[in-house]
């Protein structure tokens, strides 16, 4: 309960003089900030009149979504970007395989900022963003079956690894 903790500091007071107030440990105040504790109701109650606020002050008033907008169309030229030079390293690999791990580099770079970024999680229905999911998961299949004619065997293995980063289990055509 960190609005616990804003409030203290607000009124200028010590957890050892809160939990005076409150009348309780010190240590228990603490675990409570902390969140490794759950006050009870009753806790909560005497917090509050320690601090001079309604219970209600603790918990946040803001209210969760409604739904989910799904991806923003920035999010959307995000993907299409990286699809874009994930086609473009296919092309480039499929004349002429990555030898080294520095010539995979980019491409994990480029899914691991995929994977960072979201945006293969809570696409919900929106169709433009799915098929732009297609597209990007067809070029990591090309990238995957390039492995095959990369010579070195730890380099190939590598490159797997990299393409594996894409999670799998979405359904997209």
């Amino acid at each position: 309960m960190h609005h616990i903790k804003e409030k203290r500091a607000q009124m200028g007071v010590t957890q050892v003089q809160l939990a005076a107030l409150a009348g309780m440990d010190p240590a228990t105040l603490n675990r409570i900030e902390q969140g490794k504790a759950n006050p009870n109701l009753k806790t909560i109650e005497r917090l509050a009149d320690a601090l001079e606020v309604e219970v209600g002050d603790f918990f946040p008033k803001v209210q969760a979504p409604l739904f989910d907008p799904g991806p923003t169309e920035a999010e959307r030229r995000y993907l299409r970007a990286w699809r874009a030079f994930c086609w473009n390293l296919a092309g480039d690999w499929a004349e002429n395989p990555p030898q080294t791990s520095r010539e995979i580099a980019p491409l994990l770079a480029a899914i691991s900022a995929l994977v960072d970024a979201g945006v293969f999680e809570n696409t919900a229905d929106d169709t433009a963003t799915l098929g732009e999911l297609s597209l990007f998961k067809k070029a990591v299949e090309k990238l995957y079956a390039i492995s095959d004619d990369v010579e070195d065997a730890e380099v190939a293995a590598e490159l797997r690894r990299s393409i594996a980063l894409v999670p799998q289990d979405r359904n997209v055509a």
